[in-house]
């Protein structure tokens, strides 16, 4: 409701850890959280699961499969037992958004997972193991534009 130059553009993406294996959307929702000040990022598939699904490249017999293993739409668990992603991360933009969330966004995703090698840091970065290797997150997805609406 409302006039659509108010409506921003969304993102909707999956990070990558050092390994190659998909970070939990829901995990890297939760973390964005705890920031202070919080930045406000959606997990799932955004009321919207047969987009999702094909965004993330899953077959009917993928999603039953998840299914059977437990897992549910919304929930925590939202990686499969074979390392796919079951759902993304969402970042919404609106009409009052500007560069510097943007900004913080970026950086969050960049302090919070990409790994520097013990050479150019001295440490690995949140807690996570160092592996030696100057690796960094990923960003899959696609973007798009149109109102908040799940």
């Amino acid at each position: 409701v409302g006039s659509s130059s108010l409506f921003g553009p969304t993102v909707a993406f999956n990070v990558l850890a050092a390994d190659g294996s998909y970070v939990s959307a829901a995990e890297v929702a939760r973390l964005a959280a705890a920031e202070r000040p919080a930045l406000q990022l959606r997990s799932g598939c955004f009321c919207a699961p047969g987009a999702c699904q094909l965004a993330l490249g899953l077959t009917d017999a993928d999603l039953l499969a998840a299914w059977a293993a437990g897992h549910a739409c919304g929930g925590d668990d939202d990686v499969s037992a074979d390392g796919r992603a079951l759902a993304a991360v969402r970042a919404s933009l609106g009409a009052w958004s500007v560069w510097e969330d943007v900004d913080r966004l970026c950086l969050f995703l960049h302090h919070t997972f990409v790994q520097h090698a013990a050479a150019d840091t001295g440490r690995a970065d949140r807690g996570k193991a160092d592996t030696g290797a100057d690796t960094g997150a990923s960003y899959t997805g696609a973007a798009d534009t149109g109102e908040d609406t799940g």
